[in-house]
């Protein structure tokens, strides 16, 4: 699970938000999540069938994650408060492709908020990649789809957005390939309107970072969530992607669109 804050600490109106997979929600967690300060909450499924779900995510039981769903939806509705907005979010693969308009139509059926599809986050070449992420990094270039699965994807996408006006779900898509600025930069903007936080209190420049092992700006339980935002290290992530020199990091990132679409 991620928590952050949209806007930046230095917002005057920041927002709270987490992602989750919801498969350890709890009846206790679920009145808490409606009754507290959370705005949105992100729900990550990867699939409408339960087989792939099972195979993409771990032996997952993707009946038991819409069950908790279809609970914390019921709370918020006993609750009034419209509190937190639900996004469903599925990351774009090879397997789930053709399922991403399914995808949509459970969504609206359950009366979540909103669907975002996202790339794989990148290719993960970097030399100092932690050696417990190499059976990840294997599995995205599987995955990932390319530029023959285009036509499919945009098939995909195209349902995708019709059945969102449909179900009265908000749809969010990435672009089909590769998108770069008009100065040939990538366009990323997570570091300088969002936070994520590890469970360790480690603060990272973007969700596609995954765990504080590869990337970290500080810790903001230890030294403070503004010092760490304004803090050299974080300044200078942001200034080296501005000027173009992006850190190793974010060199084979798919932020600005599918590697190898």
């Amino acid at each position: 699970m991620k928590v952050g804050m949209r806007g930046g600490p230095g917002s005057s109106d920041p927002s709270q938000f987490t992602a989750t997979n919801l498969t350890l929600l709890s009846e206790k967690i679920a009145n808490s999540l409606v009754a507290g300060a959370l705005d949105s909450l992100t729900i990550f499924i990867e699939s409408p069938s339960e087989t792939t779900y099972g195979w993409l995510c771990r032996d997952g039981r993707l009946s038991e994650v819409l069950s908790n769903l279809e609970m914390l939806l019921a709370r918020r509705e006993s609750a009034g408060t419209g509190k937190p907005r639900v996004t469903v979010t599925s990351y774009i693969m090879r397997e789930n492709m053709a399922q991403l308009p399914q995808l949509v139509e459970l969504a609206g059926s359950l009366g979540v908020d909103a669907f975002t599809a996202e790339h794989l986050p990148g290719t993960m070449e970097e030399p100092a990649l932690p050696r417990n992420y190499r059976p990840v990094r294997d599995f995205v270039a599987w995955q990932m789809p390319t530029a023959e699965d285009r036509p499919v994807l945009k098939e995909s996408f195209s349902k995708v957005r019709n059945l969102g006006r449909k179900n009265g779900v908000e749809v969010t898509l990435p672009p089909l390939g590769p998108g770069r600025n008009g100065n040939g930069k990538k366009d990323c903007d997570w570091p300088w309107r969002e936070a994520f936080v590890s469970s360790s209190g480690k603060m990272m420049p973007c969700p596609n970072v995954g765990t504080p092992d590869r990337s970290h700006m500080g810790n903001a339980a230890s030294e403070g969530v503004a010092s760490v935002w304004n803090g050299p290290r974080f300044s200078d992530f942001r200034n080296r992607l501005s000027e173009g020199d992006p850190p190793e990091i974010c060199r084979h990132c798919s932020t600005a669109g599918a590697p190898g679409a």
